[in-house]
């Protein structure tokens, strides 16, 4: 038992918003039993936002410690971590899942070309996608700029995975794939309940994944 009265399950909860990562643990009657917050690491110069997925990492891991620090959960069990994130945010990633670019944050618009082109190119985006059209701040239309401006990143890349994505591998040497986020970046087909391979073709991804 322990003392203070506490569950002895408890949840932690984790949301890596646009401007804070937030973190708490709660027990399962949804009371807060610890709190804490840190700046998310982000990088902005005009119309580009950036975030290093490395220090992103560091960040978070140090605010869970943090939260868990508390003297009266020292007993408890963890039942489950549940998270939130942004939608889109990605890096590109080598074979050993280490970054090898900045991460491009949900508000980039540097994409503008490559959406034209996909609105160009793709008539149908709409019926395939679930958008009226490509988006500069889609994963699809930053996943083509980054084909373009940096052809050696892109090349060397096994996986481009989201930043939630990015963080549960960090934390427990797998890949977990959540089709809420994953399905707002433009790439997936919910007629057919798959990954847009027509899409795929476009963006040239025949060598990579999208994550391993």
């Amino acid at each position: 038992m322990i003392k203070s009265g506490l569950s002895e399950r408890i949840y932690l909860i984790l949301d890596i918003g646009t401007s804070d990562i937030k973190c708490a643990c709660v027990d399962s009657d949804y009371k807060i039993l610890s709190q804490h917050l840190r700046k998310f690491p982000i990088e902005q110069k005009q119309n580009t936002f950036e975030v290093d997925f490395n220090h992103f990492f560091n960040t978070t891991n140090n605010l869970l410690k943090e939260c868990l620090a508390d003297p009266n959960l020292k007993r408890s069990t963890i039942e489950a971590l549940l998270i939130t994130s942004q939608a889109q945010t990605f890096t590109a990633v080598d074979a050993d899942i280490s970054p090898i670019y900045k991460g491009i944050v949900w508000l980039d618009e540097r994409a503008e070309r490559e959406a034209a082109y996909l609105k160009k190119k793709l008539p149908e985006f709409a019926q395939l996608a679930g958008f009226k059209r490509p988006l500069p701040s889609l994963y699809i239309s930053k996943l083509l700029w980054l084909k373009q401006n940096q052809p050696a990143v892109f090349e060397k890349a096994r996986a481009f995975p989201l930043i939630n994505e990015y963080l549960v591998y960090r934390l427990t040497g797998k890949f977990y794939c959540d089709l809420t986020s994953f399905g707002m970046g433009g790439l997936y087909d919910f007629r057919q309940n798959a990954i847009n391979t027509k899409l795929l073709q476009r963006v040239g991804l025949q060598g990579q994944s999208l994550f391993p």
